[in-house]
């Protein structure tokens, strides 16, 4: 999803970015984009399809706005509502997100900055 950010709206076709949105859907979760759809593969001690990294939400979500994508920008952005503090990422557990890994994390202080600002 984060891709968006990188490429143009000339670098895609209509199809491509439809495509692009509708193969998302298995990513989204009630805080933002998960790693990946695919459940039991790990990075560290936890498995990527439960990973909420906010930095790349904020790329995702700069990506959505070039795009005119509303639907991802808002995916996108629902994890700014969990960023009293800076972790490196969140776990999703039940209902509710684990802090993980280093806190603070200067690329989650940017990721605030960039929510707190659109």
């Amino acid at each position: 999803m984060h891709a968006l950010f990188y490429l143009e709206n000339e670098d895609l076709s209509e199809t491509q970015i439809k495509n692009i949105v509708q193969a998302s859907k298995v990513l989204e979760s009630p805080f933002g984009y998960r790693t990946s759809g695919i459940e039991g593969s790990k990075y560290g001690k936890s498995d990527y399809s439960l990973q909420i990294w906010p930095f790349e939400q904020a790329i995702i979500h700069a990506g959505a706005k070039k795009f005119r994508l509303k639907e991802v920008e808002e995916v996108s952005s629902r994890v700014s509502e969990f960023l009293d503090s800076y972790p490196e990422l969140f776990i999703i557990d039940e209902n509710s997100l684990v802090k993980e890994g280093n806190d603070p994390q200067l690329w989650t202080v940017a990721a605030y900055k960039y929510f707190s600002k659109v």
